[in-house]
């Protein structure tokens, strides 16, 4: 389900993309882009879609990713630059069927590391992925890159190291917390120059599914009230549906304007989440 309310999206100008982000979106040949969270791979996939479409003549790529919330964010993200290919960005389970019965120029998949392996076999046209082992969803339903590279051993491998979403600070919090975490040293030292500010954490006092969390929901109420603004968006990130219905009870007559997404799929047994 999605309940779209006014949301801010913002494609980084192509002119902005680093050196090995415009190597994988110039490469002639289908890549394999891998690289952290926040390293731009979504950025890259977007750009060689939206370029596809803007070539003369056409290239007819399709845009594949595993959410219903990045779908909706890149759809909207293309349509400021080209309409045909905001038409064609799609999610990969619900596309599934048509990849194994159509060709197209090139099949772009984002976060291809949460597909299953049978999922690759038989698909018609050329594909071009980008994928992290570190952020797969399910482990017992996934593919890993290892994988992926026996799929498509033509691919041409980039690997994009520059992280755009975490502060320094940030990073090594997540490094102390989980030392078996695979974070490169060289992706610390390259947020030199975004240092940030130490990360705030708070002890709740309740149960969030059954809404009795009132200082958690008073801290989200505050952060949003000092935070808002017409040029960014504030994320409340949950694991279930269930959760989702309570935040949005919760923002109801206090929040102007906000969106909600969740989507009703079959999580499989053992599986864990990866927040």
């Amino acid at each position: 389900m999605i309940i779209m309310a006014e949301y801010y999206f913002n494609l980084p100008p192509i002119t902005t993309l680093t050196i090995p982000q415009q190597a994988a979106l110039d490469d002639p040949a289908q890549i394999a882009l891998s690289g952290g969270p926040g390293t731009g791979k979504s950025v890259v996939s977007l750009w060689r879609h939206i370029s596809n479409h803007m070539s003369n003549p056409a290239k007819k790529s399709l845009l594949l990713t595993y959410t219903t919330t990045l779908k909706e964010y890149l759809k909207a993200c293309c349509r400021s630059q080209n309409e045909d290919a905001a038409k064609m960005v799609a999610t990969s389970l619900k596309s599934r069927d048509k990849i194994h019965k159509y060709k197209f120029a090139e099949i772009i998949i984002d976060e291809a590391q949460d597909l299953d392996e049978g999922y690759y076999h038989g698909i018609l046209s050329n594909v071009s992925y980008g994928a992290d082992d570190s952020q797969i969803l399910y482990p017992d339903h996934c593919c890993y890159q290892s994988q992926l590279t026996s799929l498509f051993p033509d691919n041409v491998e980039h690997v994009l190291s520059k992280n755009f979403r975490s502060t320094q600070k940030i990073m090594k919090f997540a490094k102390a917390t989980f030392p078996d975490a695979v974070i490169p040293r060289e992706i610390i030292d390259g947020l030199a120059s975004n240092i940030g500010e130490l990360p705030v954490f708070m002890v709740s006092d309740g149960i969030s599914h059954e809404r009795t969390d009132d200082k958690q929901n008073n801290a989200i109420l505050e952060i949003i009230n000092a935070f808002k603004s017409d040029t960014h968006n504030i994320a409340i990130l949950v694991p279930w549906k269930s959760e989702v219905q309570v935040f949005e009870n919760i923002l109801k007559g206090k929040v102007d304007d906000f969106s909600l997404y969740y989507e009703n799929i079959v999580v499989p047994l053992k599986s864990k989440r990866v927040l």
